[in-house]
């Protein structure tokens, strides 16, 4: 059905979602190791940009 509807590779992303969490979570779960400092959400979200997304 991906195929047909040329959405493979849209939903080839729902793997790693589940097993890493989605973006926002990730983010809250840094925020909350470091008291709320969004700084350190921003140099995650960086370290992510430029390593690549978490497997």
């Amino acid at each position: 059905m991906a195929r047909r509807l040329d959405c493979v590779a849209e939903l080839s992303t729902v793997d790693r979602i589940l097993k890493v969490g989605a973006s926002y979570q990730r983010q809250r779960e840094v925020a909350a190791k470091n008291n709320g400092d969004l700084t350190k959400v921003v140099d995650a979200l960086m370290a992510e940009m430029r390593d690549g997304l978490p497997s």
